[in-house]
């Protein structure tokens, strides 16, 4: 895990947790993207079976490094390699209707994720 002098001061309290995602909140260009990249570090945070993505993850959530500087450090490249080979073995076996069908999937969750963001914000 790679960390900076000030980990350990950023743990614990919810206000803590909130100024940690500032940075991702300015790579997401809309609420539904902020909240896929905050659930999909909380996914990655609580698995156990991974734990240099768990690492990965906690180091981002918690300020130890900004999301640039995780994904483009050496310490996980091999992993994130791995998954994207992954990813990309799968995805070249779909045909275009069930890639069109998984975009639109992906675009419908995405604006969920926006609309529970703006239930969240009027109430």
């Amino acid at each position: 895990m790679v960390t900076n002098s000030d980990a350990g001061s950023r743990r614990g309290s919810e206000s803590d947790y909130e100024k940690d995602f500032d940075e991702l909140r300015g790579l997401a260009d809309d609420p539904g993207r902020d909240r896929l990249i905050r659930r999909s570090l909380d996914v990655l945070a609580a698995d156990s079976t991974r734990p240099v993505l768990r690492d990965f993850a906690e180091d981002v959530r918690h300020g130890r490094m900004s999301l640039a500087e995780a994904a483009s450090s050496s310490a996980y490249a091999e992993e994130f390699t791995t998954h994207v080979r992954g990813f990309l073995d799968w995805y070249s076996q779909l045909s275009d209707d069930e890639r069109a069908a998984r975009a639109a999937a992906g675009e419908a969750y995405l604006a969920s994720l926006t609309e529970e963001d703006d239930l969240e914000e009027a109430s």
